[in-house]
């Protein structure tokens, strides 16, 4: 990781901060001794573990290795905390200062002459790449049931969803699991997903949200449309911005492409969540299973909250479940 030019003075100023950080990460561990914080007081402790003075810190340069990460992170990182704390304006300026830094964003268009979707660790649009597990490869896109609810989410002229080769696609019929009309996508390119790690691809979509929730419409549908650019085939793809004229009809264009673009990973689960306390955008999860008939997550439902493991709550008895 490159090392930031800063005078002497502002080296000394940044270790000083880094510093004070330290300290109040000390402060938390002994808080927990004594008893669990809120959400609220959580988000505060993220927040300040990714502040100003910190990604100041941090080389303006985009680095090279995906498993190390510059400042283009650092924005991002408070970029999307900001967002999931519904601090749209706030998480706005921090997403366009991520994107200033690294607005790669992945060619898809490769896909039409190699018939495979190839996607590196060291692919140019990650932030940080975060592997979910090297052991089970789960970071691979690899032998993933699309069901057909999801098939149906890829617009006309997706490359990867109408230009991949035959043998990365198997069809319902050979399959032995998933509801009738699934497919299993297997690219033998053997794509890489950034599961738990930040993307220049997930910025554009924060951008473009936090601009359709201010009432800049066409602004917010543009961001998602430079990302699109790069999934939709020439002869398919048509803009999204200009097309609608309320929150709630940029709000569905956007969602469903974000779903398609952010398969397998953290995000998806994270906007459902958000979204289920707002009754304009809350929505039932209904997964249908043939034979077995359909099941239904509803937005109230404790199923969206991930209990803390008996490893964490067996040696920390203040540790106590949120639901």
């Amino acid at each position: 990781m490159a090392i930031p030019e800063l005078s002497p003075e502002a080296r000394a100023e940044a270790l000083e901060k880094a510093k004070a950080a330290r300290i109040k990460r000390a402060e938390v561990r002994e808080e927990l001794k004594t008893g669990k914080l809120t959400v609220a007081q959580v988000y505060e402790k993220i927040l300040a573990d990714c502040s100003d003075e910190l990604i100041e810190c941090l080389d303006k340069t985009p680095t090279d290795d995906p498993f190390r990460f510059e400042a283009d992170f650092g924005y991002a990182v408070r970029a999307r905390v900001l967002f999931q704390m519904k601090r749209y304006e706030e998480a706005a300026t921090y997403a366009r200062k991520a994107l200033e830094i690294n607005p790669t964003i992945e060619d898809r268009s490769t896909i039409v002459d190699k018939g495979t979707w190839e996607s590196t660790f060291n692919s140019p649009n990650h932030y940080m790449f975060i592997l979910t597990s090297f052991v089970t490869n789960q970071s691979e896109m690899g032998n993933m049931t699309l069901t057909p609810k999801f098939l149906s989410l890829y617009e006309q002229g997706d490359y990867v969803r109408y230009y991949s080769r035959e043998d990365d696609c198997t069809e319902y019929d050979d399959l032995l699991y998933g509801p009738e009309g699934s497919a299993n996508y297997s690219p033998q390119g053997a794509a890489r997903i950034n599961v738990w790690g930040l993307r220049a691809e997930q910025m554009y979509y924060v951008l473009g949200e936090c601009l359709i929730r201010a009432g800049q419409i066409d602004e917010g549908l543009d961001q998602v449309d430079k990302v699109r650019k790069y999934r939709i085939h020439p002869e398919f793809y048509r803009p999204f911005k200009g097309t609608v004229n309320t929150k709630q009809e940029a709000m569905a264009l956007l969602s469903k492409a974000k779903t398609v673009e952010c398969i397998i990973s953290y995000e998806n689960f994270f906007d459902c969540k958000r979204r289920n306390t707002e009754p304009e955008y809350a929505a039932d999860v209904v997964h249908h299973m043939d034979d077995f008939g359909d099941f239904t997550i509803r937005p109230n439902s404790p199923l969206w909250i991930y209990p803390f493991p008996m490893n964490a709550t067996n040696f920390n008895p203040s540790l106590t479940q949120n639901i």
